[in-house]
């Protein structure tokens, strides 16, 4: 149903469409800036994706979406926080879910990680969802972690553990 793949030059202009609606913004990072623009879409394509685990989400052959890991570092090197999002129109479908799903097989596979995790937004209850249905478990709830818009919001971290640690 899904292809996870590069960035591709074309993406740019769905990408600024994506990434200027409130409901896609809600729960990412305020490091986006809103409006989100052409500008930033291309330096995103050619060089935000560099040197990390980042993919564009494909449906039926339309970017829907990204998904990403950022490795952590020295003795948490062998962890990566997880983040993904979707346009709107694709939400409920069932593609986070199955991207997830690739992508964290794709990353114990070809990958010394050994723990994913992923810090969802209190409210984000389709989030929560897509980990749990990937067999990520909640390891605790962070009061009044994250400040955004003006209020406090607690998070979620979820984790997944690979199943075959190979040291």
């Amino acid at each position: 149903m899904i292809i996870l793949r590069d960035y591709q030059k074309s993406d740019a202009p769905l990408l600024v469409e994506y990434l200027n609606d409130p409901k896609v913004l809600r729960y990412l990072t305020s490091s986006i800036s809103s409006p989100f623009t052409e500008k930033e879409a291309r330096w995103w394509i050619k060089d935000g994706t560099l040197n990390k685990y980042i993919r564009a989400i494909e449906y039926k052959g339309t970017f829907v979406g990204t998904i990403g890991a950022v490795r952590e570092e020295f003795e948490r090197s062998r962890s990566a926080e997880v983040g993904y999002w979707l346009a709107t129109p694709y939400w409920g479908k069932g593609i986070a879910s199955e991207a997830l799903q690739q992508f964290s097989q794709n990353l114990f596979e070809q990958t010394d990680l050994v723990r994913l995790f992923s810090q969802v937004f209190e409210g984000n209850k389709g989030s929560l969802k897509v980990l749990e249905k990937n067999g990520f478990e909640l390891e605790g709830r962070l009061k009044k972690a994250v400040y955004k818009d003006h209020k406090f919001c607690d998070a979620f971290l979820y984790a997944k553990i690979r199943d075959n640690i190979h040291l």
